[in-house]
């Protein structure tokens, strides 16, 4: 399990480096605009998240990716990253607290 604290920096860091422009990701009164709480982590990003999670606790590398974003995963929020082997490859959650904000499947 891991623990992260998602700043703002942070977030945007992960839209440049994956080319998302979308001012959700970069601009807080353009996210807010949205309806929004803060700007927020890009899919992209969240799929780096995911992955290298699986790297970290099992040393592998995934070919498949399948993510269900059930809330937007927005700065300032501290998350948990937490996963578990099946007979498939492994499932991953992205929490705060009790939310669960996004629901991977990967292998």
């Amino acid at each position: 399990m891991i623990e992260l604290a998602v700043t703002t920096e942070f977030v945007r860091a992960g839209s440049t480096a994956f080319g998302v422009e979308a001012a959700v990701h970069h601009d807080p009164a353009a996210a807010r605009a949205a309806g929004l709480a803060d700007i927020i982590v890009s899919t992209p990003h969240l799929g780096a998240l995911v992955e290298r999670f699986v790297l970290e606790n099992w040393g592998a590398r995934i070919g498949d990716l399948r993510l269900t974003m059930r809330r937007p995963v927005c700065a300032g929020t501290t998350v948990t990253i937490s996963g578990t082997a099946t007979h498939r490859g492994w499932e991953v959650a992205i929490s705060a607290g009790d939310d669960l904000l996004v629901h991977a499947t990967c292998s």
